[in-house]
Parts: C-alpha cells; sequence; structure tokens
C-alpha cells in the first residue's frame, strides 16, 4: 500500500501546516525541537501555515521522537518504525483510502479534480453546486477557485478574498504580497513600500528581507538575517 505522506520533518516545516498545541503554532514547535536536536542553523525560520489535518498528525509524530530519531530520519533518511506506525495512523483515520486498497491519500486530494488513485476512487461521488441561473451544475471543488464555471458567475459569489479595481478576484494573501495577482496590480495599490539605498526605487515591502534581490543595488537584501537551513552531524 502507498501513503501520499511528507518525507521530513524539516521539508514539511517549510511548505508548512498550523495547529497549535498549547500557546505555540505547529511551525514553531517544528523550529524548537529542530533547534533543540542541533539540527537547524542561527537565521529567520521560514514556515508557512495553512490548515491540514493530516499533516498536522503527521508532524506530531516525528516531533514526539527522540533526537536520535529525528537525526536518522533528516539527515539519513532512514525509517523509524514508531514514527513510521503513527504516520499510517494518522492516514488511516485522516486520509481518504483509495477503493481497491492501493494507497491511502491525504483528504484534501479527495474531490480535488485529479484522479490520485489508479482506480478514481478519489474522484467518485463527490459533492456538486447548482448553478443560481439553474443553467448548470458544476463541481463543488470548482467554487471559489477563482474562475467562475457558472456562466452567472454564482460559483464565485460570497467568496472570500480581494477583489481588484477591475472586478476580478484574487486571494485575501495576494494583497500587498509584492506581486501583480491583479491585471489592473490594484491589490499592490497603497501597501507599504521600501526603498533602496541608491534612492532610485521603490520596492514592496514585503520583498524587503525575503531571500531574493528586488532592488538593483541588493540593499532589500542587506543585513537581513540568514534563512535558517537542516544542519546534519559529519559522519
Amino acid at each position: 500500500m502507498r501513503w501520499s505522506m511528507p518525507s521530513t520533518l524539516f521539508a514539511v516545516a517549510v511548505l508548512a501546516i498550523p495547529a497549535c498545541k498549547g500557546d505555540k503554532s505547529l511551525c514553531d514547535r517544528v523550529e524548537d525541537r529542530l533547534r533543540d536536536c542541533g539540527l537547524l542553523s542561527e537565521g529567520r525560520f521560514e514556515c508557512q501555515e495553512f490548515e491540514i489535518d493530516e499533516w498536522d498528525c503527521l508532524v506530531n509524530c516525528e516531533l514526539d521522537a527522540t533526537c536520535e530519531e529525528i537525526r536518522a530520519i533528516e539527515c539519513d533518511d532512514e525509517k523509524v518504525a514508531s514514527v513510521t506506525e503513527c504516520q499510517q495512523d494518522c492516514m488511516k483515520r485522516l486520509g481518504f483510502t483509495c477503493k481497491d486498497g492501493s494507497e491511502v491519500l491525504l483528504g484534501l486530494q479527495r474531490c480535488d479534480g485529479d484522479e490520485d488513485c489508479d482506480d478514481g476512487s478519489d474522484e467518485a461521488d463527490c459533492p456538486t453546486f447548482q448553478c443560481k441561473d439553474g443553467k448548470a451544475t458544476v463541481m463543488q471543488y470548482q467554487t471559489c477557485d477563482w474562475r467562475e464555471d457558472c456562466d452567472d458567475g454564482s460559483d464565485e459569489a460570497g467568496c472570500p478574498g480581494f477583489v481588484c479595481a477591475n472586478g476580478n478576484r484574487v486571494t485575501a494573501d495576494s494583497v500587498c504580497n509584492g506581486r501583480r495577482d491583479c491585471l489592473d496590480n490594484s491589490d499592490e495599490a497603497g501597501c507599504p513600500v521600501f526603498t533602496c539605498r541608491d534612492g532610485k526605487q521603490e520596492i514592496s515591502e514585503a520583498l524587503h528581507c525575503d531571500g531574493d534581490e528586488d532592488c538593483d543595488d541588493g540593499s532589500d537584501e542587506a543585513g537581513c538575517p540568514p534563512v535558517a537551513e537542516l544542519v546534519c552531524p559529519s559522519s
């Protein structure tokens, strides 16, 4: 049986997943654990947050392992029986098992428009959405996906996000991210800016200290803390 699960704690953290255990997010706890085990260099720990219940469970399995076990997984790509068993239990409880039993998927892969199971069972019997004008039915996953699939646009009505000046809609995190997501660039209007050292160029503050030089003189990355990296002991 195949399991669709992240391979290592550090790989997951850099992608990463939200969750709270006590007062700390999962990102904070991943960083603390890697640092406690001496596996993280100095610098800022990059960790984006989004909700995937299975991954929260999967990561917690490794967080509960010993430093020696985490080191074996992260640095030597070894399997640790107790962690593997815990993660397989997470997938059984929270994931989706293909009808033919060949694979267990993350729940978000169910009814997402892509057949991940060999038998296509992850896309069978999926919920639908009736367009408001009654002329068409679309798949539920096509609602609030930033594309109008209903002729009357009702599959995108009332969805969270940011409405561009031209009427298009983008995700809320597109606002002030330093990228033109609206064709009219209205998602970047009025956002904080960083003035490059030469005074000739301004960039979005979101691009300041992001690891890439956006100023022609590179001043947006000057003096910024480095990005933390996985550090493995030499053999």
